[in-house]
């Protein structure tokens, strides 16, 4: 199991190597040969790095189906994050991705410009695991915090602004 996440509508998303598992009967879905490398989820959606470099984006409709999405990149992806739906939105709207390259990109989850890079971020080492949450900042004033454990053991944290995506104070 790569991940495992409840969904708003009171299903066990599962996934694994080869595909997407749902506990509540409704159809999952199968990688088609290509292996599944990592993950990252929310209550509404549910997005996959496969092998060379293929992201898929799943949203979760009104009626608890998964809606698919596919987008290619030029590297393949060694770990991803993304935040929790924010309160009266319908999604998430970014996801954060590292490469193998020492970098970090920030894409938009937005359906007009899916997987669209947002900003980009340099880091000293490979990202081992990345995560995105909302933190108590300066004077008690909830603030979106990226979290990047890196392979060499250090943890980098930069505050990302929830309208933009730009990453600050690193």
């Amino acid at each position: 199991t790569l991940a495992v996440h409840r969904m708003i509508d009171g299903s066990i998303a599962q996934v694994f190597p080869t595909g997407i598992h749902r506990t509540d009967g409704k159809p999952g879905w199968a990688s088609q040969g290509k292996r599944v490398d990592c993950a990252a989820m929310n209550d509404k959606q549910i997005i996959l790095a496969l092998e060379g470099g293929q992201l898929v984006y799943f949203e979760l409709d009104e009626s608890g189906a998964l809606r698919e999405r596919t987008h290619s990149l030029v590297e393949d992806v060694r770990c991803m994050c993304v935040g929790a739906v924010p309160s009266g939105r319908q999604r998430a709207s970014f996801c954060v991705l590292a490469t193998f390259t020492n970098a970090l990109q920030v894409v938009s989850l937005d359906p007009d410009s899916l997987f669209n890079q947002v900003t980009m971020q340099a880091l000293p080492a490979q990202a081992a695991s990345l995560a995105l949450a909302e933190m108590i900042g300066d004077g008690g004033r909830p603030v979106l915090t990226l979290c990047a454990g890196l392979q060499n053991g250090v943890l980098v944290r930069s505050q990302m602004d929830p309208g933009s995506g730009t990453i600050t104070d690193t």
